[in-house]
């Protein structure tokens, strides 16, 4: 019996995200924006969110940290 060919899914992702990326291409003409608009209202929240959180302990990060060491 053979085993049946996998897709090429590093092919399929990347039609994904083309076709993503043309669809908002699409809606943003369609509204008149640029593409680096969306994130212009953006970016100083996200800064801030990031400082806000930048003494704070990441759970996750503090489990992986326990697994890992120099010589990894």
């Amino acid at each position: 019996m053979a085993i049946p060919s996998l897709p090429d899914y590093t092919e399929r992702w990347q039609q994904m995200v083309e076709t993503r990326e043309a669809q908002a291409s699409r809606l943003r003409a369609a509204a008149g924006l640029q593409a680096g608009a969306f994130w212009d209202g953006r970016a100083d929240s996200f800064r801030a969110a990031t400082q806000r959180r930048a003494n704070q302990v990441d759970p996750l990060f503090e489990l992986m940290a326990a697994h890992v060491d120099e010589q990894m």
